[in-house]
């Protein structure tokens, strides 16, 4: 982004657009979405009211803004179809070259991104001897990447090329920075790759210290491509690393919204509005428990343009955020009891910063069949900071 503003500014700028909020309860289970195979939404540009989001971003990230060489967060943030990648993000990736290693690899934390309660984090690995390595998203037995290996054949699998190639010595790498990481990698091309940690936590923290640990598992390939991953010779390290979370708004609905097709109520809604997408929570009620069963543990909520002229119902919704995956957790009770009038449940996720705005829409759907049902749209207000 060219133009920077001031933070006065930026202050101004949203409080003329949009004007509290309750502690956050835990998520009592993070459940993927279960309709990724639909097609994607049509993302749209970036409007003004997000641009003017991005800018309080760059400006609160300043020194810390780092443009590097090879794959890094925002490669694997901008993997997903659909998702809304705003320009100068890259303001909001904090450098770390932070170095610790193994007797097999060594390793460089090369990038972090932090916003109070989201952590991505991506590390360079390198090995120390002739050794294939892959990432948490990947096994033995799948296909390579295309293009990025010497003499790989179409479709080949890592452990046929570890054996062809490595003498079929072959290490699983993976980050850890909490319980519920999500992991990726990307391979380098020379040898070398890049490990993406997503992880998500119940707590908001302005500043959060942990240990961040690397994992390095042999992997044992017998000669006809049989893997078996070795725990007795795993190796990890752990290394502390300090997060401060860059500057958020979040905006809060209070107005019960009916959705009687599915059976529930919406009591609350909330969006914070981070360097790289708009995160949300929405709790809703049962209120009436046969329709709510009838869904069979499928309802979710999309977000939707009301003024879109699209046809098919998924090229309604907004772009979508660079958070990995959607969740539902059941906040009054473990998630596998059985459902009751009363009960709330949260569904969290995120959608795109160019979704910014003073009002939002939401739909009513069932992720398996894809059945549509209620349509609401709802004012959200500022969050005020307590002084």
């Amino acid at each position: 982004m060219s133009e920077k503003i001031s933070m006065d500014r930026f202050r101004s700028a949203l409080d003329n657009r949009l004007s509290g909020l309750r502690p956050d309860a835990g998520l009592a289970q993070r459940i993927i979405r279960s309709d990724a195979d639909e097609a994607p939404v049509r993302q749209k540009s970036v409007v003004l009211a997000a641009a003017v989001v991005l800018s309080l971003f760059v400006l609160a990230a300043g020194a810390v803004a780092a443009v590097l060489g090879g794959w890094g967060i925002l490669h694997f943030a901008d993997r997903p179809v659909g998702v809304c990648l705003p320009s100068g993000s890259e303001a909001c990736i904090k450098q770390e070259n932070l170095s610790i290693e193994t007797e097999c690899v060594e390793c460089t934390i090369r990038e972090s991104y932090y916003d109070g309660k989201l952590l991505r984090l991506a590390a360079q690995v390198v090995p120390k001897e002739q050794l294939l390595l892959i990432g948490g998203d990947a096994s033995p037995a799948d296909p390579m990447e295309e293009g990025v290996y010497a003499n790989a054949a179409t479709g080949m699998s890592y452990a046929s090329y570890a054996l062809e190639n490595y003498g079929g010595k072959m290490a699983d790498i993976s980050l850890h920075a909490g319980a519920d990481d999500v992991h990726s990698f990307h391979s380098n091309g020379d040898g070398s790759i890049t490990v993406y940690t997503e992880c998500v936590f119940d707590d908001e923290l302005p500043k959060r210290d942990l240990q961040v640990k690397l994992v390095c598992m042999p992997v044992l390939l017998s000669t006809d491509g049989t893997a078996k991953y070795d725990a007795v010779f795993r190796e990890t390290v752990s290394v502390p690393m300090t997060f401060h979370a860059l500057e958020s708004k979040t905006y809060v609905c209070e107005e019960p919204m009916l959705f009687p097709a599915v059976g529930v109520r919406v009591v609350h809604v909330e969006l914070t509005a981070t360097p790289l997408e708009i995160r949300y929570a929405i709790d809703y009620e049962i209120t009436d428990l046969n329709a709510y069963l009838a869904q069979n543990d499928a309802l979710w909520f999309e977000f939707i343009d009301p003024e879109s002229t699209e046809s098919e119902y998924v090229a309604q919704r907004v772009s979508e955020g660079v958070v990995s995956s959607g969740s539902v957790g059941r906040l009054n009770g473990a998630h596998f009891q059985s459902a009751g009038v009363g009960d709330v449940y949260r569904q969290t996720g995120s959608v795109g910063l160019d979704a910014f705005g003073d009002r939002y829409t939401i739909r009513a759907y069932h992720a398996g069949n894809k059945t549509r049902f209620e349509t609401v749209t709802f004012a959200v207000s500022e969050r005020r900071q307590e002084p």
